[in-house]
């Protein structure tokens, strides 16, 4: 059998084995992040379990999410004893992204660059890690690719409906995470540089080619990218918010508009920058720097889209936004490594003899990615993800049956793992908060207002001191404790562990 034939099914076995591995890893985390109760308390409330939930629902929190999250939550009562199938909904989102990064890589390359722009897409930290948690990051990576599918496609074909599908999709991207705003402005900017800039196979004599700029399909397309986020939250306001607060909702906007501009946020305009290096390391960068440099002299479409889309949010995310996280660049991923791949097709053409040098070359292009996608892995065999903290406090406050409790004190204690910090200034990656949203959601009730629950003979108390929360970077962290501690509840300076108890009046 050639190894071309070959291919596919040695494909299919591997992608098999990442598929079964994510979904093993998802279902045994015990916890999640502050941003993830947020999710799942919203996807509670969607389903009409109101009842169980103190805050309402939080617009800080993009709605496509949750919206798909609900239906998980209608059957259940007690929604925080299930925590592993949201974690599994995500680890099968997660492997949805990388079989449609595989369609979307084959628009333009063969069989075999194409496994390896997909095994990048699922072996490198930020899949490995997100795939587990109930965040919308890894769902925002996948609502790009199949929009930058769809657009692609619909320009190669006759009619509105694609650009009508295509729209349709940028607009849940948006709905998926806030920031992807720039996706639809990226799609404008691409059929304006595509109809002011001749490109190979399309009319090479042309100087200017406007006409392209009236067509129909384009412009219906971008209205649908515009309508379905309002129609999607206009949806889920409609389900969790009765009756409708319209100061809520406008007071809710007009912070989402200034969150990213807070001061508090000292992260380094060059964060993204340091972490697509120790993502990606040399090799593969390296290729996408050379793709991008083919993009801008072949004017492919493809290329053309992929290094539009990668330079309008790279630029908004690294000069608009002042907090930036690792997770952030999910959405641009699969477009560096599609541009990785273009630059690794160049050099075979620029250097013919490379071209049997293609597995070795492979490898290489693959080889830091994949490291840091095993030490990940290793990871949720360390404390807390091997210890069902966070179930412990629910199963404590389950055992005073339906004496009240309530939580109080600072805003939130935070669990790690040993050595947690990987991205130097990325101080939530491997941080998780536990708070008061992340109490209620175990405990599958609401908390009792304090001046309540001291009229019972007993009560729980959850108290949450101060933690390192207030530190908003990484790098300027007290100094870790022992990795014999990690795991623990982590209050102030200290790593220390916190026992509950029932406290009488």
């Amino acid at each position: 059998m050639t190894a071309e034939r070959g291919l596919p099914r040695g494909m299919l076995a591997a992608f098999g084995v990442w598929s079964l591995a994510t979904c093993v890893i998802a279902v045994r985390v015990p916890l999640d992040y502050w941003d993830g109760f947020e999710f799942l308390t919203n996807a509670v409330l969607l389903a009409g379990h109101g009842d169980t939930v103190s805050s309402g629902y939080s617009m800080l929190r993009p709605p496509l999410w949750p919206l798909l999250l609900a239906p998980l939550h209608l059957v259940t009562r007690s929604p925080g004893a299930y925590l592993w199938l949201p974690h599994l909904f995500s680890a099968l989102v997660a492997v949805a992204a990388i079989a449609a990064g595989y369609r979307l890589f084959r628009l333009s390359f063969g069989a075999e660059l194409s496994a390896v722009g997909a095994a990048a897409l699922a072996l490198n930290r930020l899949t490995t890690h997100y795939a587990a948690f109930a965040l919308a990051d890894v769902l925002s990576m996948l609502t790009v690719i199949v929009t930058l599918h769809a657009w692609l496609r619909a320009r190669t074909r006759r009619g509105v409906s694609g650009f009508a599908l295509a729209g349709v999709l940028a607009g849940l991207s948006v709905s998926s995470k806030y920031p992807l705003a720039m996706l639809p402005a990226a799609l404008a900017l691409f059929e304006l540089a595509r109809a002011a800039v001749p490109g190979s196979g399309r009319d090479p004599s042309a100087r200017v080619r406007w006409r392209g700029l009236v067509a129909p399909g384009p412009w219906l397309g971008g209205l649908l990218a515009a309508m379905t986020p309002v129609a999607v939250l206009t949806l889920v306001v409609g389900l969790a918010m009765r009756p409708f607060d319209r100061a809520q909702v406008i007071s809710s906007l007009q912070f989402l508009m200034q969150i990213g501009r807070d001061a508090k946020y000292d992260d380094p305009w060059w964060e993204h920058l340091q972490t697509a290096w120790i993502l990606f390391s040399a090799p593969l960068l390296a290729c996408a720097l050379l793709g991008a440099v083919e993009a801008l002299r072949a004017r492919r479409d493809g290329d053309l889209l992929h290094l539009l889309w990668t330079v309008t949010y790279f630029a908004a995310m690294t000069w608009w936004s002042q907090h930036r996280e690792a997770r952030y660049l999910l959405p641009i991923v699969p477009s560096l490594v599609w541009l990785a791949l273009r630059g690794a097709q160049q050099l075979w053409t620029l250097v013919p003899s490379l071209r049997g040098w293609r597995w070795p070359a492979g490898v290489a292009f693959l080889a830091m990615p994949a490291l840091g996608s095993a030490d990940e892995a290793r990871r949720f065999f360390t404390p807390p993800y091997s210890q069902p903290v966070m179930r412990e406090i629910a199963q404590f406050v389950a055992a005073s049956g339906r004496a009240p409790y309530f939580v109080t004190g600072g805003r939130a204690w935070s669990v790690f793992p040993p050595e947690p910090v990987v991205f130097p200034h990325d101080e939530y990656m491997h941080f998780h908060h536990l708070s008061a949203v992340a109490f209620e959601y175990f405990a599958g009730r609401k908390q009792t207002p304090p001046e309540l629950a001291s009229r019972e003979q007993q009560f729980a108390v959850i108290q949450l001191p101060g933690a390192w929360y207030d530190g908003m970077n990484a790098s300027q962290l007290p100094t870790m404790p022992d990795a014999a501690m990690a795991g623990f509840f982590r209050g102030g300076q200290q790593a220390e562990t916190r026992k509950f108890a029932f406290t009488g009046q």
